[in-house]
């Protein structure tokens, strides 16, 4: 026994706790909590290194603790601090028990006063103890008659939708694709607009139960559940309860004997059957998995989600890029994202690109497209292998523009061809360039979106200078490999630079989205011995520029994009 074993050991002994023998701890003690009135009997598990926070379980329920109260999971356990919150000190081993304990207490003594309306709502889904978990795809606001799919693959998967189609497109979605529909549930969704918080009796194991909970809801929502059990709609039957706090289901099977065809013609004397008996109920609880809600969940806005994305180069930045972009909504709610490269993947770029062996001498944006899948569930991406100067005509249908190629003449093409349309055509989307600067010293992006920004020739002078300094004077020929005619030379960097320029680009998208500080040029820095400290730079137009200084009024055809 180490030897604060010993020293906490001998504390809780003083304070009436006995150690016990239990399968799943060698540190395992039982005492009691003061809780209002009760003495609350608990076992206390300890982790042998501390690095857990001490497990509290209720070994009995005495009064207001028997009813359903948040903090308390269906095994009794006490949750009592966040996991994610806190940290424990291994080295602190005596002070940790003791104000893991003295948290545990304030909580009972908190439940026993009957103040937990609010956390009952917010942990209601934990309360309705599922007997399994599946996952809702259905929009906010919802109602009506829906389908859950159950896939099966490596694991199987119940998917709540509100068409046959939508199920087909999250089966495709699914990882590799790999899984198939092993069986069909007929849903019923019922919205209620405020949170809901259990009620007696609890927990809910019959439909009769289940109907009783929602009349205490709404005896609205209860007669439209008891409208839908009807026989003509089938003998299975998934009611699904949609609130703000929470979506819970039951589903159940009517009974043989009560699938006689007089009971489908009398739908009322199928109503008194159940009413008379307790037929069983399966719980379930529904996790959003709706994209608008993904998105939101880390973001807290809409994203790129219905906006129109064409992302040229999908090479050692614009692969890692192009995943990043369907984590922030390319591709749902009526957007697109279009992957643009003519090149394909060879040896040399494997060592720092997205994509694998698999795709070896695959055209790379078509690659892409088939190794990301579909990560938030069906998107719309499509794929352009030819030279992107062939797509100049349908450039400005795109909300965003990203030119990730790190071939600086693509760069000025791309710039030039949007100068050569202002102020003709004022719906020019915005343009974000992504490049690696020297031996993988640096991540650049420079974002022309707003009226004062210059073009991309202005981020140099006419004699072409840089006007931002991002590396050292000795740095730009660094790392360069020069290699024979059979393959290019090169730049020698690891793929730690490529992820970084992506993520500095996904970057300078976020703050595009929500309007932010408008710096549109910007560098990380990677390697200290080649690249200054990162920094960020407003872009004046350059007097001079070979570029737009000869466009009379680009500025004000770049404000109405």
């Amino acid at each position: 026994m180490a030897d604060w074993h010993r020293e906490v050991h001998r504390a809780l002994v003083e304070a009436g706790y006995k150690p016990v023998s239990h399968a799943k701890a060698r540190l395992a003690y039982q005492g009691a909590m003061r809780a209002g009135s009760f003495d609350v009997p608990i076992l206390l598990q300890l982790d042998e290194d501390m690095v857990r926070r001490p497990s509290i379980t209720l070994l009995d329920r005495p009064g207001v603790l028997s009813n359903p109260l948040p903090h308390i999971d269906p095994d009794n356990g006490l949750c009592y601090l966040d996991p994610q919150l806190s940290r424990m000190d291994p080295l602190n081993p005596m002070g940790m028990v003791g104000a893991c304990l003295n948290k545990a207490q304030a909580l009972l003594e908190k439940l026993v006063s009957g103040q937990n309306d609010a956390e009952a709502e917010r942990e209601f889904p934990l309360l309705w103890d599922p007997d399994y978990p599946a996952f809702s795809t259905l929009p906010q606001g919802f109602s009506g008659a829906a389908t859950l799919f159950n896939f099966e693959g490596k694991n199987t998967i119940s998917v709540l939708v509100a068409s046959e189609d939508q199920a087909q497109d999250y089966g495709r979605a699914w990882p590799a694709g790999g899984v198939e529909i092993k069986s069909i549930w007929p849903a019923y969704v019922l919205n209620w607009r405020h949170p809901v918080k259990p009620t007696q009796p609890w927990p809910v194991k019959t439909v009769q139960n289940f109907l009783d909970f929602l009349a205490w809801i709404s005896p609205v929502i209860a007669a439209e559940a008891r409208k839908h059990i009807d026989l003509r709609n089938g003998h299975k039957f998934l009611l699904v309860l949609d609130a703000p706090n929470a979506c819970v289901g039951g589903f159940f099977e009517v009974p043989k004997q009560y699938r006689r065809p007089e009971f489908k013609t009398r739908q009322q004397a199928l109503l008194h059957a159940f009413d008379r008996e307790d037929w069983p109920l399966k719980r379930m609880t529904f996790q959003k998995l709706d994209q608008d809600h993904l998105v939101r969940r880390n973001l807290g806005e809409n994203g790129l989600a219905g906006k129109k994305v064409m992302l040229i180069g999908c090479g050692t930045i614009g692969g890692f890029l192009a995943e990043m972009l369907l984590k922030i909504g390319a591709g749902i709610d009526g957007g697109r994202l279009t992957l643009v490269d003519s090149d394909v993947l060879m040896p040399g770029n494997l060592g720092r690109h997205i994509l694998g062996l698999r795709y070896l001498m695959q055209n790379k944006a078509a690659a892409c497209k088939e190794y990301l899948g579909q990560p938030l569930g069906p998107a719309l991406v499509d794929v352009w292998t030819e030279d992107v100067r062939n797509l100049r005509k349908d450039m400005w249908r795109y909300d965003l523009i990203i030119e990730a190629t790190g071939d600086e003449a693509i760069s000025e093409w791309l710039n030039a061809w949007r100068l050569s349309q202002l102020p003709s055509s004022s719906k020019f989307p915005p343009i974000l360039h992504s490049w690696i600067e020297g031996p993988g010293a640096a991540g650049v992006a420079f974002l022309n979106a707003w009226p004062e920004t210059g073009c991309y020739r202005c981020l140099k002078t006419p004699d072409g200078t840089p006007r931002f300094q991002v590396l050292f004077k000795a740095a730009p020929d660094a790392g360069v490999v020069v290699a024979s005619c059979a393959e290019a030379s090169y730049v020698r960097y690891p793929v730690s630079a490529s992820t970084q320029a992506a993520a500095l680009a996904l970057q300078s998208v976020i703050d595009w989205l929500r309007d932010g500080t408008r710096r549109p040029f910007r560098h990380n820095q990677i390697d200290s011995d080649f690249a200054r400290a990162s920094g960020s730079h407003n872009v004046a137009h350059q007097k001079g520029c070979r570029a737009c200084s000869n466009q009379s009024t680009p500025q004000q055809a770049t404000s109405a994009a």
